[in-house]
């Protein structure tokens, strides 16, 4: 008995101090609100936590307030990482669902080596990203009537390491955007459906990250396209404007 009461007394230790830093970035930012990086460094702490939509928030909020290609590229590819670590979650193994998650992954890995080609682990991140989108299964016909009834759309293999880059599981290896060495590092997943976090002791596999509802995972999603439809008006009004100092020059 004396055994398990100290082993839940470590769990509590080891626990408290990433909630006690998750917690302190989050007042940081209530008196910053406009700090991208303290965004970044919000949703890299909640993704180690398991905590994904508050992951997906915080990236989001980065990529928004970040400038510089470099900074953005790194923001578009956390935001990525927690987006597939979305669709491989339990919830969102409903194959619709997790094909439009998956969807929105490729994106923001897309939008990453956009703004910063040679970001690797974008790369090879979106490589498993399309390998997992191709192994969800079609949703199954709707005379079925199987509500709730979700398939299992992970791939076989999960080992996101280099050496056996196969299973479609992101690898959490982006940099924190400041002049540090707090860079989130790559670091190889466990052999279940999870994908690694990086800088956490905890084991992927154990259960610890947040189940996302159908309802929440859709609304993310459509802050996504919403987020993605100003982003790029934002974008076609500076090309319209640079076109017209071209003109000008």
């Amino acid at each position: 008995m004396r055994a398990v009461v100290l082993l839940a007394l470590l769990a509590q230790v080891s626990e408290s101090p990433g909630e006690d830093e998750l917690a302190k970035i989050r007042g940081l930012r209530a008196e910053d609100p406009a700090n991208g990086r303290l965004a970044f460094t919000e949703g890299r702490l909640a993704l180690d936590g398991g905590q994904l939509s508050e992951a997906m928030s915080a990236f989001n909020d980065a990529v928004e307030l970040l400038d510089g290609p470099g900074d953005l590229a790194r923001a578009h590819h956390a935001v990525a990482v927690a987006q597939h670590q979305a669709a491989m979650s339990p919830v969102a193994q409903n194959p619709a669902l997790a094909k439009e998650m998956i969807a929105a992954a490729m994106a923001n890995y897309a939008q990453a080596l956009e703004y910063d080609p040679k970001l690797e682990p974008a790369r090879r991140n979106g490589e498993r990203a399309a390998q997992f989108a191709s192994s969800v299964p079609p949703p199954p016909p709707e005379s079925s009537g199987g509500e709730g009834e979700n398939q299992d759309g992970s791939p076989d293999s999960t080992e996101p390491t280099d050496d056996n880059p196969s299973g479609g599981s992101p690898s959490s290896d982006q940099q924190e955007p400041t002049d540090g060495d707090s860079g989130v590092q790559e670091q190889d997943a466990s052999a279940q459906n999870s994908p690694s976090t990086s800088e956490s002791s905890s084991d992927p596999s154990s259960g610890s990250a947040e189940s996302l509802s159908e309802a929440e995972a859709r609304r993310m999603l459509q802050e996504i396209r919403d987020r993605a439809d100003e982003r790029q008006e934002e974008l076609s009004a500076r090309q319209s404007r640079s076109r017209v100092v071209e003109r000008d020059w």
